[in-house]
């Protein structure tokens, strides 16, 4: 009886060890979820200061071309700075909305959050299909 006594403890000890350490993982994976998504909302501001700014640099480039102080090289320059810009914002925004993808995921949100339930799946995506030779 001892002996079998032992290993329950054991067993809860070993229980509640598990169960700290997947405590801990949920709090990583929404501190990681939470940094990923502000930061990644950082890099969506940033990106899209730089292509204000290209916007602008390529319009300032284009009056000086316009009247005769610019070249074409310096246009085109300009013009492949500002799309390389857009390409940056883009990348930006594709990466929050992936963040906040890993949020909603995170929370089990993710198909409410998106207007999904079981009565717009219907229920033939729970009845049994049968199986063809």
């Amino acid at each position: 009886a001892r002996g079998l006594k032992q290993t329950a403890l054991q067993e809860e000890d070993q229980a509640t060890i598990a169960r700290q350490a997947l405590d801990q993982r949920f709090e990583d994976e929404a501190r990681n979820a939470l940094q990923s998504y502000q930061s990644a909302l950082s890099r969506l501001q940033s990106a899209g200061q730089a292509r204000a700014a290209a916007e602008s640099v390529y319009a300032s480039e284009l009056r000086r071309y316009r009247n005769n102080a610019s070249t074409t090289f310096l246009v085109l320059q300009r013009q492949v700075e500002l799309e390389q810009a857009r390409g940056q914002e883009l990348q930006a925004q594709t990466d929050l909305n992936k963040a906040v993808v890993e949020l909603q995921r995170f929370e089990g949100t993710i198909l409410t959050d998106n207007g999904v339930t079981v009565q717009k799946l219907g229920t033939k995506a729970l009845a049994p299909h049968p199986i063809s030779s």
